[in-house]
């Protein structure tokens, strides 16, 4: 799905390889969520959503992004709860109340980012992670993401038995027959999320 974009669009979309190139596209307002900001967000959600070919979704903006609470706004979509998990409430605090910026290796030491690369790297580093992710079973790093997202709301136990059962659940599925084929013939899989 690549669609014709008008200048007015909110958010950009752009499909090649498996991927789905989102960009906030108002970077006059910081690209602030407002209400069409997000209505324009959810819009193309959905889009991609329903478009079989799109295995990864990359967000990204033109601009400085997300000046919200410097303007009165408080940060939204779960972002206070998520983020408390992760870092702390007194990290947590510092951040959404004072919005003092949180530096990129910082991000990365607290765990609120996997990994950092220079800034003329950003490019080339998002483009050969979301291919790699467009290369790699969708049913199975769907149920990875949903074991990872839900162990922090579970308790252990439960926790386990989720990850048993979704385990279980992917050993039905005719991406884990084309893995095997695939292993066993020495060739690259091909995988079609079913």
């Amino acid at each position: 799905m690549t669609r014709a974009l008008r200048a007015e669009d909110a958010v950009e979309v752009v499909v090649r390889d498996g991927v789905a190139w989102m960009t906030l596209a108002r970077p006059a307002t910081g690209n602030r969520l407002d209400a069409e900001l997000l209505g324009a967000l959810a819009d193309a959600c959905v889009a991609v959503e329903d478009d079989d070919r799109v295995r990864v979704v990359v967000l990204g903006a033109r601009g400085r992004v997300f000046t919200d609470v410097e303007r009165g706004h408080p940060p939204g979509g779960g972002i206070t709860q998520r983020l408390t998990r992760m870092v702390g409430p007194a990290r947590a605090l510092d951040l959404v109340l004072l919005g003092t910026p949180l530096p990129a290796r910082r991000a990365a030491a607290w765990g609120v980012v996997a990994a950092t690369v220079e800034p003329r790297r950003l490019d080339a580093a998002v483009e050969a992670t979301a291919r790699a992710l467009a290369s790699r079973a969708p049913l199975a790093l769907r149920l990875g993401k949903e074991a990872v997202v839900r162990a922090l709301d579970l308790p252990l136990a439960e926790g386990i038995r989720l990850e048993q059962d979704l385990y279980v659940l992917l050993q039905t599925t005719a991406d884990r027959r084309e893995g095997i084929t695939a292993f066993r013939t020495r060739r690259g899989a091909r995988f079609r999320g079913r």
